[in-house]
């Protein structure tokens, strides 16, 4: 039974918005309940990029709200899905559906990667070679013991490579990350939506994305500035873990 003041918060409030509404747990959806209205309520997630259990998340909440509510009506609650993708290429799109249609089943991640759940190619870029063989996903693998051979980009070693190099994984990644730049600048297009056609590649049209910056970001940029590669990252550790800094106040 709401008390006054959830009455009062009831009235007060003309829409409840919720966001990452896959974490929510028991409580949550109490107070939830308490300070909206029937009809009011917008609710956002995707049980997908459920990750909070160890915090008592509980996606069985937002799995009940999603299979229980209309695609087509919104008698006691209608359900949007927001499953097209605008950013990617189709060929990134086909790598990822083939990948978690494999791995991911309602016993793994509390829903089966079907073609309701799958990603959809929304973009409007225009197909890269005849048959879109310029959009395939590439998968670089990096040998934990830590040594470094030169190759191509198919894998081969590259010439006068006379001894392997130790690297730590980090340095080996940016390393690889950094040669495959290099070839990619070399004769690579890409869309530009402002000249309306394709232009070359430039290093401003790249970016990194690493799970977390912190310790990883700093190798990054020294590996990728050693190799004549202009980069700059949105380190968030402070003026002083700049490589530049740390390296001035070395000396």
């Amino acid at each position: 039974m709401p008390s006054q003041i959830a009455r009062e918060l009831q009235e007060h409030y003309t829409e409840v918005l919720v966001d990452e509404y896959q974490d929510i747990n028991e409580i949550q959806e109490t107070l939830l309940q308490l300070v909206s209205k029937t009809n009011n309520r917008f609710m956002v997630g995707d049980v997908k990029q459920s990750i909070y259990r160890f915090r008592l998340a509980e996606p069985e909440l937002f799995l009940k709200k999603y299979e229980s509510y209309s695609t087509l009506q919104d008698v006691g609650g209608k359900r949007v899905d927001l499953s097209q993708n605008f950013r990617s290429r189709q060929g990134v799109i086909n790598a990822v559906n083939f990948v978690f249609r494999q791995i991911m089943t309602r016993s793994v991640g509390e829903i089966d990667y079907d073609e309701g759940a799958e990603l959809k190619f929304g973009a409007k870029y225009p197909i890269l070679g005849e048959n879109g063989e310029n959009e395939n996903v590439e998968l670089h693998l990096i040998d934990g013991n830590g040594l470094w051979e030169e190759t191509d980009n198919q894998g081969d070693l590259l010439p006068d490579n006379e001894e392997q190099e130790e690297l730590d994984t980090d340095q080996a990644e940016a390393r690889l990350v950094g040669k495959r730049i290099l070839q990619l600048i070399k004769g690579y297009n890409v869309w530009d939506k402002n000249l309306g056609s394709q232009r070359p590649l430039e290093f401003r049209d790249i970016v990194i994305l690493l799970r977390a910056t912190t310790g990883k970001a700093n190798v990054f940029v020294e590996e990728l500035r050693s190799l004549g590669i202009p980069t700059y990252a949105d380190l968030g550790t402070g003026y002083f873990q700049a490589i530049e800094v740390e390296v001035f106040y070395l000396c």
